[in-house]
């Protein structure tokens, strides 16, 4: 009986085990992670920086530039610097680039979708967002942008997905609960 009792307590510390590691990794984060910003064609290989720490600038025009705010899993896009407004006509070439978007906590998660969450900006819509593995492109090119105009993207991971459905996450959490309450009984005994 002690042994099975034994057996029993590591199962339940094992599912505990798991459903942290599980849920763990839906906290990953871009905050630390080095992305570049670019304007296709203009900035070229555009500027690099730390989510968290730096500000994410890149050239449109002569007299625009795009500002990025880049955070844990969204990105927010706007004008900077004073323009009085700039637009693209329709050329297909006019893109913003994000890229080396990994995540901090977790290095193998990758993009799978980019969800347009708030916008000013006319004629954008989610079909001009294209998504890679750790690059989210925009197409700009029938858009116009000043300072009032801004881009809310909320940023779709693997690890945003977790295979377990919520009941089956509960249990896993209190069959963990219940089995290291068991274990400090029997260490305390």
């Amino acid at each position: 009986m002690k042994a099975m009792r034994g057996l029993s307590n590591q199962c339940c510390a094992l599912g505990a085990l798991v459903f942290l590691a599980i849920a763990g990794n839906a906290n990953a984060s871009l905050i630390g992670d080095e992305v570049t910003f670019a304007y296709m064609p203009r900035s070229g290989q555009g500027t690099t920086g730390i989510v968290g720490t730096d500000t994410f600038i890149a050239r449109a025009t002569t007299n625009g530039f795009f500002s990025a705010d880049i955070r844990a899993d969204s990105i927010r896009l706007g004008v900077r610097l004073g323009s009085s407004g700039f637009g693209f006509g329709n050329a297909d070439f006019h893109i913003i680039r994000f890229s080396s978007l990994d995540w901090v906590d977790d290095p193998t998660g990758i993009l799978v979708g980019a969800t347009l969450v708030d916008t000013n900006v006319g004629n954008l819509t989610q079909a001009d967002f294209t998504v890679g593995d750790h690059q989210l492109d925009i197409y700009v090119g029938s858009t116009f942008w000043n300072l009032e105009r801004f881009v809310e993207i909320e940023l779709i991971t693997d690890h945003d997905v977790v295979d377990l459905p919520a009941p089956m996450s509960l249990a896993l959490f209190a069959i963990g609960l219940g089995g290291l309450g068991a274990m400090m009984r029997q260490w305390a005994a």
